[in-house]
């Protein structure tokens, strides 16, 4: 991914979203969103059948096993393409739209 779509992420939807969006009665703040969408949205080689690896880094992996044998989350943002992080940005305005947000023009880019 580019710095400037990292930039757009966080200036963007990420903002918007954490001002505006409710769920179950409470707002949450874009760090949390942003852990959110990263399990709802990075590609997962593993579970999906329709995996684009054009949209990750060599070496990428979403989840790893511990020694304890939990599944952890340590895909990034960080390990996605140009065309990933694009996908992935357009995951995430579907998700604020979708709880009414109302995007703002500040970095929006779109």
């Amino acid at each position: 991914r580019k710095l400037d779509q990292n930039a757009l992420y966080w200036a963007g939807p990420l903002r918007d979203i954490a001002d505006q969006a409710w769920v179950r009665g409470r707002q949450y703040s874009a760090e949390v969103w942003h852990e959110h969408f990263k399990r709802e949205f990075l590609p997962d080689g593993e579970a999906r059948p329709d995996f684009d690896d054009t949209h990750v880094k060599d070496g990428y992996r979403k989840y790893a096993i511990t020694p304890g044998g939990d599944c952890v989350l340590v895909g990034s943002t960080t390990q996605l393409t140009v065309k990933g992080m694009s996908a992935y940005l357009e995951q995430v305005y579907a998700a604020g739209a979708n709880l009414g947000v109302q995007f703002s023009e500040r970095g929006h880019g779109r």
